[in-house]
């Protein structure tokens, strides 16, 4: 069928279904999110989908029959070869224009950016490249799929800077910083020189100003530094008021003329702000040769930077006291970045703190905006020497951390009676960019000895590091997380496609939504489009009298039409405080926040897929995104599923319309090929056999006398004796019914199914003498229900045999006319669809046939 509608295109002469058929694949194509695009050997473009003309602009009627890479413009501005190109062999030098390119047989595969897409913003893209071939393995042309991935790369790429940068002053973090020393040692730009700088009191701008003012000195510090080095130099923010600068191929004397500058260039910046001056404490070192680790250097920059710091006036003890402290940062820096699990990092966290501070107990809560205003707490880790000294502080002290951004201390244990059973204790908050994001708690001194301001800022400075390095951490889940969404969701595109049934691609659905976006609460609903109501089909978590009430509604005035007017997803955090026209049709106490995607497929809505929530919540972006996404993707399975339904339709009315043109001939078989399928599936679905082997069997019973087509009626219909000559040309109708068949493309087991319908199971049929189990199994199914139609009909020379009499006979012709299995499966038919079904029309014991055909021996 394909190769002659081929051929009736190539020839100019379309037949009305050839257009029909032209037409489907079109919608197919474009139906595609991803822009195609085809071209002919001679590299003219002949396929351009909707999504390429929404990437470029340029509509397919501008595009298709021009060749000369005009279809690249759109794309890059100017006429060249693109993947299509290279693959058929045309401007392979232009490999190398790509960000990736990979061969995979004669498949290409590749990355790129097309700078003139969509109007100009440029377009990052994935795209493969495939041959196309006729029949007989000629090359036609080639296609080419193009993936928008900008959405990706930017997340990439957000993802690449915050796991090197530090979010407060953008500079580089300590992890890049140290990688930077490690990849130095190995490299030839010695001398390296480190230049150390340190905030002065900043501690006390932050007790004092407050964290804000304080982390404008920090960015203010971080300007002057990076102002003061070299673009090829590194600056990092290493601590919490220390940095750090890398100048690769500088010697000593040039090192402190950069830290020269840093103080001249702090003391150029006060000029402006007299009222809130910054100072800065600098050391510097140079490793001149690879012999001295740069670890070292490092140390001794750090000790020029205190001695620095002594000789702008501070206290020696202090000095020595900042120095223990920012050894500590540094290893407890070391020690959380080793990892970027969440758990792991937070319990390395809590172990560290607890030894320094001598506490027995501590926990990490991280927090989240739940709902405006709510704050989500989730334990991240805890420690305690038992289950009653657990520490994890109450909503209220999270709570004044949150609010106050500052340390709390409290009793863990209050109304208890000593110092020491009440285990003080102090939370101190963990920031981002002057954001609490989570508390770290700590408690049980030595005899409830209680924690010190100047401990308890300590612990605030350790939580800014703490505070970032958790922030990356859940930066790196919710990554891990989408990867894993994004393989659920391809998942689930898959077993959509998998199916072509509309009730089949519903129960898919079913299960995908709640396995894709973990949802308990659910339902999707179709619009009727007689009568615009939207039709309950699916649904998980609803109680039965809730489904009653949801299973016919009108959406207009209502949430669910807002969705269907906007076209696009909306979300209600708490339908209670939702205006009238954002509330459900129906009221469900059970539903207080209900996000609501439309159904749809290319421009046309097919209903809503709703989840909601028991109680209030804030429904995330990306979670909203995910619901759309699995709405189109059930969307676009269903139009599938209704226009497959539509062709099938289609295509089954032909071929029960051939039957009926063939069976016209001869009063007594009319309808008997489509009884003969009907019979042929109840006996299949009684053997168990898949839908794909029913429907085979389906077309196989249609189509079993095809080959009669070309028989004469003066043979098909004389009332006597056939003579040996026209009994031959009789005998010979499933050979040629496979002949018609087979080049239209029917599956193999039709093929044989027809070929072999008048086989026996003892092997004295025809047309190849087959016995048994060499016989297929869909013509041993076709050879009982022929049978049995033929003897419950009605012939001039004699009534139809009553079901009673037609069964009896098939159970006497088992194990020798018939499969018995078979036979038995038909027995097992209800009587009740085999009285639906109906009998007659069959053509085994036509008058012609009388001399051959025994039902005794069931002989033909």
């Amino acid at each position: 069928m394909g190769q002659r509608v081929v051929d009736s295109v190539n020839s100019g002469r379309r037949t009305e279904k050839t257009e029909w058929g032209l037409g489907f694949l079109e919608r197919i194509v474009d139906s595609l999110p991803d822009g195609v695009l085809a071209v002919d050997r001679e590299g003219r473009a002949v396929v351009w989908n909707r999504a390429a003309e929404e990437m470029t602009g340029v509509r397919k009627e501008e595009v298709l029959g021009r060749g000369e890479y005009a279809y690249a413009v759109p794309f890059y501005g100017e006429p060249r070869p693109i993947l299509v190109n290279i693959l058929l062999g045309n401007g392979r030098e232009w490999e190398r224009k790509y960000e990736k390119i990979e061969r995979k047989g004669q498949v290409l595969v590749g990355e790129g950016f097309a700078p003139y897409a969509y109007g100009g913003r440029g377009l990052h893209f994935w795209t493969i490249a495939a041959p196309i071939y006729d029949e007989a393995g000629n090359l036609l042309g080639a296609v080419q799929c193009i993936r928008d991935i900008g959405e990706r790369k930017q997340m990439e790429d957000k993802l690449r800077h915050w796991s090197t940068h530090d979010a407060l002053t953008g500079l580089y973090n300590r992890a890049f910083f140290e990688e930077e020393l490690r990849r130095l040692e190995k490299g030839r730009s010695f001398p390296v020189s480190l230049i150390l700088c340190d905030i002065d009191d900043l501690k006390v701008v932050n007790d004092t100003l407050g964290h804000a003012r304080g982390d404008e000195l920090l960015r203010r510090a971080a300007r002057v530094i990076a102002s003061c080095v070299r673009g090829s130099d590194l600056v990092a923010r290493v601590g919490g008021d220390e940095f750090a600068a890398v100048l690769p191929q500088t010697d000593r004397a040039a090192a402190e003329e950069v830290a020269r500058r840093i103080t001249q260039a702090a003391a150029e910046d006060n000029a402006g702000r007299p009222e809130f001056p910054l100072s800065i404490s600098v050391g510097t070192a140079t490793a001149e040769d690879p012999g001295r680790p740069l670890v070292e250097a490092y140390k001794e920059a750090d000790d020029a930077m205190y001695r620095d710091k002594l000789a702008r006036g501070a206290e020696p003890r202090e000095a020595w006291k900042k120095a223990d402290e920012m050894a500590f940062l540094y290893d407890f820096s070391r020690t959380v970045q080793e990892t970027l699990e969440v758990s792991e990092v937070a319990q390395r966290a809590l172990e560290a703190v607890l030894k320094v501070t001598g506490a027995t107990s501590g926990s990490v809560v991280m927090l989240s905006e739940e709902m405006p205003g709510a704050l989500a707490a989730e334990t991240a880790a805890t420690l305690e020497p038992g289950d009653e000294f657990r520490v994890v502080p109450a909503g209220e002290v999270v709570a004044a951390v949150e609010r106050e951004t500052r340390a709390v201390h409290f009793d863990s244990r209050p109304g208890a009676g000593t110092a020491a059973e009440r285990r003080p204790a102090v939370a101190v908050p963990l920031m981002v960019e002057g954001k609490v994001t989570g508390v770290l708690t700590i408690a049980g001194r030595p005899e409830g000895a209680p924690f010190s301001e100047e401990e308890a800022a300590f612990l605030t400075t350790l939580g800014t590091g703490l505070g970032l390095t958790l922030q990356n951490a859940r930066l790196y889940r919710q990554l891990q997380a989408r990867a894993a969404m994004l393989e659920r969701l391809i998942e689930l595109g898959q077993a959509l496609a998998g199916h072509l049934e509309e009730s089949k691609v519903l129960e898919a659905a079913l299960a995908g939504v709640g396995e894709v976006l973990g949802a308990q609460w659910y339902a999707l609903c179709l619009l009727d489009e007689e009568t615009g109501e939207l039709v309950l089909k699916a649904s998980s978590g609803m109680s039965a009298e809730l489904q009653g009430r949801a299973a016919r509604v009108r959406p207009e005035g209502s949430l669910l039409g807002e969705v269907l007017r906007r076209g696009e997803p909306v979300a209600v955090d708490d339908t209670a405080a939702a205006g009238p026209g954002m509330q459900l049709p129906y009221y469900a106490p059970e539903m207080r926040a209900v996000a609501v995607a439309p159904v749809r497929a290319g421009g046309k809505i097919l209903g809503t897929l709703k989840v909601y929530s028991p109680v209030p919540r804030r429904w995330s972006e990306e979670e909203v995104g995910y619901l759309a996404t699995v709405a189109g993707q059930v969307g676009l399975a269903l139009e599938n599923a209704r226009l497959y339904a539509s062709l099938r339709q289609y295509y089954l009315s032909t071929l029960q319309a051939l039957a009926a043109a063939l069976e016209a001939k001869d009063k007594y078989t009319r309808g008997h090929s489509v009884r003969v399928a009907r019979l042929g599936q109840a006996c299949a679905r009684a053997l168990g056999l898949s839908d794909e082997e029913r429907e085979q069997l389906y077309l196989a019973a249609l189509l079993h006398d095809i080959g009669k087509i070309g028989i004469p009626e003066s043979i098909l219909l004389k009332p006597g004796p056939l003579e040996p000559a026209e009994w031959e040309e009789v005998r010979s109708h499933p050979v040629v019914g496979e002949r018609i068949v087979e080049p239209a493309g029917f599956h193999p087991q039709v093929v044989a199914a027809i070929r072999h319908h008048h086989e026996d199971w003892s092997g004295g049929g025809y047309p190849d003498g087959l016995a048994g189990e060499e016989i297929p199994l869909l013509a041993r199914i076709i050879s009982a229900a022929d049978a049995y139609d033929a003897m419950t009909s009605d012939r001039p020379y004699r009534r139809a045999r009553t079901a009673e009499e037609a069964i009896e006979e098939l159970r006497r012709g088992a194990g020798r006319q018939f499969d018995p299995r078979v036979v038995d499966a038909f027995l097992r038919i209800p009587a009740a669809e085999m009285e639906e079904i109906g009998g007659g029309g069959g053509c085994l014991d036509h008058p012609s046939h009388r001399s051959f055909v025994q039902f005794g021996s069931l002989r033909k």
